[in-house]
């Protein structure tokens, strides 16, 4: 259960972004099929119930409810808080406003990977957003928002690292999505990556996230 002394949601800093290693401008990508680098075959994370919501334990499970929308990116977050799920981000980002002073409709991501404190270790829940195909509210770029899938690891990665659960269930729901959407290397970014934030943290193991000679993320 969440304890809601824990906000959840990625602070600002008043720094130069910096573009991730290897990104490029997507004027200049074509999409390619998926890089061949990406881990094929990540073990699975034990799933548990969550409220009424479905389980998801596979990628058959990840498929939206409407027709795909077209993606061009993935944006990895972390909660910034080491507790909470789904309704607790909810409850967050429904008190945030736009830049026109309009009240957020829900949680921002598209998917969010628990770590075992509100959500299963390595649980990975599609929110409304992807399941309606409805853009995103986590990047601070109406680009990113329009065009990036979203995806929020719970923890506060300045802090401590990303379970090895959520790491493996990453791997596998970034593989899933980019055969489906045909989202090459190059579009995969941090948070960090497009706005003035410290997301994911700095304990995000960023720089093993294609290791040069199995393409796994490791923890």
């Amino acid at each position: 259960m969440f304890l809601t002394m824990f906000h959840a949601g990625c602070s600002t800093r008043p720094s130069t972004v910096v573009p991730a290693p290897g990104f490029t401008s997507t004027a200049a990508l074509t999409k390619p099929p998926l890089a061949e680098r990406l881990v094929h075959g990540a073990r699975s994370s034990s799933i548990s119930t969550v409220s009424n919501r479905r389980t998801t334990s596979s990628p058959d499970d990840w498929k939206p409810d409407v027709p795909a929308r077209e993606w061009n990116f993935i944006v990895l977050h972390h909660s910034g808080a080491p507790v909470g799920d789904i309704d607790s981000i909810e409850v967050d980002h429904r008190q945030r406003r736009d830049s026109n002073g309009r009240p957020w409709m829900g949680i921002g991501y598209h998917f969010v990977i628990g770590n075992g404190r509100g959500l299963a270790d390595g649980q990975i829940e599609p929110t409304f957003r992807w399941r309606g195909q409805l853009h995103g509210a986590h990047a601070g770029d109406r680009r990113y928002n329009q065009e990036g899938i979203g995806v929020c690891l719970v923890g506060d990665f300045n802090t401590a690292p990303p379970t090895p659960g959520q790491i493996d269930s990453l791997n596998r729901l970034v593989h899933s999505l980019c055969k489906d959407h045909s989202i090459d290397r190059e579009s995969i970014v941090r948070h960090s990556d497009v706005a003035a934030t410290e997301c994911p943290g700095s304990q995000f193991p960023w720089d093993a996230l294609f290791e040069r000679e199995t393409g796994t993320l490791v923890p």
